[in-house]
């Protein structure tokens, strides 16, 4: 984002209330100005790329920012096999993203376990997950497609995920569990608040886990990497953007 003088001084005037380490108002954009973001950035959980966005300058300014795709997804619980979390937040994803009759999660599970593409409890593999992207047309952003690697900070952050929610509604995130990064839990996302200052970010879901509709904590995915997100065309979805409204909701820590 281009920023005029004046935005610069601006922005250096909000780094220094916001830290006691104080850099020159100069209106240049110079390495410490960009040092400051980049640990502004780090320190409010957003993609750290130096560069002094809009979401980063509103948080900046003490502001809050919502978006939330309509309608809310369905929600679909596997409490007796965990392992296949996927189908159900697959299937919930597709009630609202597609006009067409979808499987059921147990359909899902038939199908992709016919073509191999199911491992241990029937889990879904990369390759089963490359398979429905295929087979749905959806959109892909791959973040770590090896087990031990996370994803990195720099590349995925609240705002990244404030961004894909904004452009394309509804995403299946699939997240690494466990240290081992072999285990791996699929949520669908349907919204999200961005918060100033020490309030948290909050990420809302439908979690086949966790009683349906909640919402969490954005640090909850920074401690799991995150291996990708999934989702259809942008643009095709209502949206209910705020800079106020909070989630009314339970929240997990």
């Amino acid at each position: 984002m281009a920023l005029s003088p004046s935005d610069i001084k601006a922005l250096q005037n909000l780094l220094n209330d916001y830290f006691d380490k104080q850099i020159p108002v100069t209106g240049v954009y110079d390495a410490a100005t960009r040092g400051q973001v980049l640990a502004y950035q780090s320190d409010q959980q957003l993609a750290q790329d130096g560069d002094a966005g809009a979401i980063t300058m509103a948080l900046l300014r003490g502001q809050s920012m919502q978006v939330q795709a309509i309608p809310d997804p369905p929600v679909l619980l596997e409490p007796d096999n965990e392992w296949i979390c996927w189908s159900d937040a697959l299937v919930s994803f597709l009630q609202v993203t597609h006009d067409v009759n979808v499987f059921s999660p147990d359909d899902w599970v038939s199908n992709m376990d016919s073509k191999g593409f199911t491992g241990e409890n029937d889990g879904l593999t990369p390759q089963g997950w490359d398979s429905i992207r295929k087979s749905l047309n959806l959109q892909s952003i791959l973040y770590s497609n090896a087990r031990n690697a996370a994803h990195s900070r720099t590349l995925f952050g609240a705002d990244t995920l404030f961004n894909a929610i904004q452009k394309f509604g509804y995403i299946i995130l699939v997240y690494n569990i466990g240290n081992d990064g072999y285990l791996a839990h699929t949520v669908l996302i349907y919204g999200m608040q961005l918060n100033s200052g020490d309030t948290p970010h909050y990420v809302l879901m439908m979690d086949p886990w966790r009683a349906g509709k909640v919402s969490r904590e954005f640090t909850f995915f920074i401690d799991r990497p995150t291996i990708g997100l999934m989702s259809k065309k942008p643009g095709q979805y209502a949206m209910r953007i705020s800079n106020s409204m909070p989630f009314m909701i339970p929240t997990y820590p």
